[in-house]
């Protein structure tokens, strides 16, 4: 939830200001940090069941 707060306005402001550019790349981070987290996510499932089973 406060990924998503700290998004958010960084996706309003890429509209509202200098369009384009700054909007990709505003998707761009979001896709990565998205990614990161099913990565860590997956990993750390990954761990548990390796160490408890």
């Amino acid at each position: 939830m406060n990924l998503a707060s700290l998004i958010m306005p960084l996706q309003i402001t890429a509209v509202d200001g200098a369009g384009f550019p700054i909007q990709l790349l505003a998707l761009l981070a979001t896709a990565a940090m998205n990614l990161t987290l099913w990565l860590t996510l997956v990993a750390g499932i990954t761990w548990i069941v390796r160490n408890v089973g």
